[in-house]
């Protein structure tokens, strides 16, 4: 039997781009799975979308949902690791509300992950980028654990478990999250083309500029490693000491 797996759903004003992404969650062709969502207090609507879109579609066999909507805002972060707290999953595959997934992006990513025996402890894969208005541009570039981009990553969730959450909410998820899953094991980069990733929305820019995306995320990386190394390295000492080689990972 398959093990369960998460899909995960943020939303944070989004509201015009929710229908697609909820549509990408509701077809996934994994099972078992569990479609998380939460929204970080919108005030657009967005939670509407999502209980009116969830209301009017039939969840599919083999598939549970929870909805959640934080009753203040907790920043990107703090919305992930809301997340993190609800899913039940042995991997938890990040999508943003903005974003559109393939019907398989669950099932090659676990399929991927089995392959390599578990010991992955975060994954990442490529796709398309779309723009606001849904049109296409271009191929988007490979994803990998030291160039994250949460909308094409998945995580154990022991990257929240053995740490918890972090002190610093003004972080950015996918730069912490991959880094703390480095600091558990080895990163799995895959090839494939799997979700259709919107330019023009949320923190992402309105053009695929290399430039601009250094400038953005140099700064958020340094702060995410400095910050990790005082809050993060302390436990993960602890648990190299009690793992003596990984004994936490037995679960995996």
């Amino acid at each position: 039997m398959n093990p369960l797996a998460s899909f995960c759903l943020k939303s944070y004003n989004g509201r015009r781009y929710l229908r697609e992404a909820l549509a990408g969650a509701f077809a996934q062709t994994y099972r078992p799975l569990e479609i998380v969502v939460s929204d970080d207090a919108s005030t657009d609507g967005s939670w509407e979308e999502i209980s009116g879109f969830c209301a009017s579609h039939a969840v599919p066999d083999g598939v549970t949902l929870k909805l959640n909507r934080n009753p203040t805002n907790l920043g990107s972060l703090g919305n992930w690791e809301r997340l993190c707290e609800l899913a039940e999953g042995v991997l938890l595959v990040k999508a943003d509300g903005d974003d559109i997934s393939t019907p398989d992006r669950v099932e090659r990513i676990m399929n991927a992950w089995e392959r390599g025996n578990r010991r992955a402890t975060v994954i990442c894969h490529s796709g398309w980028q779309i723009g606001a208005d849904g049109s296409w541009r271009g191929h988007l570039r490979q994803v990998t654990a030291t160039w994250p981009l949460g909308a094409a990553m998945a995580f154990v969730p022991e990257t929240f478990r053995l740490f918890g959450r972090m002190k610093d909410g003004s972080l950015v998820d996918d730069v912490v999250y991959a880094n703390r899953g480095l600091m558990l094991g080895p990163a799995l980069e895959m090839p494939d083309r799997l979700v259709y990733y919107r330019q023009g929305s949320g923190m992402t820019t309105d053009d695929w500029n290399i430039r601009k995306v250094v400038e953005r995320c140099t700064p958020m990386s340094l702060a995410a490693v400095r910050s990790q190394l005082e809050q993060d390295a302390p436990r993960l000492r602890t648990l190299r000491g009690e793992a003596a080689a990984g004994s936490w990972r037995k679960r995996l």
